[in-house]
């Protein structure tokens, strides 16, 4: 089993989901990802710049392009063409932002800057795994950031990137001195970089939350726990015992 935070968070909430997907291989219903398009391509977006090194090619065309080219991966169909040309509006000056965040704070300017890394760790006698994907690790591991293209605060949930830091301890043997979220869409560009408070004790709780996960799985405990809005939204809620 690999174990992602989006596993570890999703298993909080409910075990038996997990159990339903990742052993009875129950398929969940496939999502509308209209609403998430404009999320990917800003992410998708300062991926590429970064790996150009912020350089000055960057144009609005460089954004239409990226939205065209994963609308047509998805197989997302429009209907409405006046709808598609306001998403393509609304990433065009979201990748504005992007772009005038970096370069007031200064990120355009650091050094070994590695983008969309992904870590993996076996556990002990490597029948699970830890892993995951941080959208940016700079200085060679001291800075850790994960861009949100979103302003709610329900997203920025610090126990990312703690998870993401424990992962990249137990690799490098030393932890992250910074760890930051990326918000390019706040109103006030002082607030697109929110620096996240954290101690030792931090990534002790969460690996033993890792662990309380392993434990779990191993001896078969898949309480159906979910709460009245997540499952609501459950994707193999057809499934359910509950229902």
């Amino acid at each position: 089993m690999v174990i992602s935070w989006s596993f570890l968070k999703a298993f909080e909430q409910c075990p038996y989901q997990q159990k339903l997907i990742r052993m009875d291989k129950v398929i969940p219903k496939k999502m509308d990802e209209r609403r998430f398009i404009p999320g990917a391509v800003g992410h998708r977006f300062f991926e590429v710049w970064a790996k150009r090194g912020f350089d000055d090619g960057i144009t609005p065309k460089t954004v239409e392009r990226i939205l065209y080219i994963m609308t047509n991966r998805k197989n997302i169909m429009w209907g409405d063409k006046s709808v598609y040309e306001k998403v393509k509006k609304r990433v065009i000056n979201e990748a504005s932002m992007i772009i005038e965040a970096v370069q007031h704070h200064g990120i355009d300017k650091l050094e070994n800057i590695h983008v969309e890394k992904f870590f993996s760790k076996p556990l002990p006698c490597n029948q699970h795994s830890v892993a995951g994907k941080v959208d940016m690790v700079a200085n060679n591991g001291t800075w850790l950031l994960e861009m949100k293209m979103s302003a709610e605060a329900k997203w920025q949930d610090s126990d990312q990137l703690i998870f993401y830091s424990l992962l990249l301890g137990s690799i490098q043997r030393r932890y992250p001195e910074r760890l930051t979220f990326f918000l390019p869409v706040m109103k006030n560009i002082e607030d697109r970089l929110l620096n996240i408070e954290f101690a030792k004790d931090d990534f002790i709780d969460m690996y033993r939350r890792i662990q309380d996960i392993i434990l779990k799985w191993d001896a078969g405990q898949f309480p159906a726990t979910g709460d009245k809005e997540t499952c609501q939204y459950c994707s193999v809620r057809n499934y359910c015992n509950q229902f």
